[in-house]
């Protein structure tokens, strides 16, 4: 009797096993082409998002420059200020001429639950492999802050 209960026991531990390591292999396969590093499927990001990622990617100051606010805190490396679109546009300008874009992957991203403010995490390589951590917070239609770190500066 005792051994038939360990039997049952080990045979449901297996059952549960199998489903749940059958369902998180089905769950992590759905769009295998377009996750970012963490697992979150890139069909999450915005238009706009998606839009600021290829900027990012080509250094195309001027694209990003169209979705900055008025307004805008931008942090690099160790710098934190507010600064109008303008000023921001010169900092970019700056920091790209001297940090050619190789690489930007999505590391991370979301929304508040009401889907009105969103982030993304990023990574910029550069040509002379340099890493940056660059993170974006925006609305549907600007750019809000920009925090361009080292990683170790963090």
């Amino acid at each position: 009797m005792r051994k038939n209960i360990i039997y049952l026991v080990i045979l449901v531990l297996a059952i549960v096993s199998f489903f749940a390591f059958w369902n998180f292999n089905a769950n992590s396969n759905l769009n295998m082409g377009e996750q970012s590093i963490f697992g979150g499927s890139k069909n999450g990001l915005t238009e706009l998002q998606k839009d600021i990622v290829k900027k990012f990617r080509e250094g195309n100051v001027p694209g990003l420059v169209e979705y900055l606010d008025e307004e805008v805190s931008f942090t690099l490396k160790k710098e934190t200020d507010f600064y109008t679109k303008e000023e921001a546009e010169n900092i970019l300008v700056d920091f790209c001429q001297n940090q050619t874009a190789k690489k930007f992957l999505v590391k991370h991203f979301g929304s508040n639950k009401m889907g009105t403010s969103y982030y993304l995490i990023g990574e910029l390589i550069t040509t002379n492999k340099e890493e940056y951590r660059v993170y974006i917070s925006n609305n549907k239609t600007h750019i809000e802050s920009i925090e361009i770190t080292k990683p170790r500066d963090i």
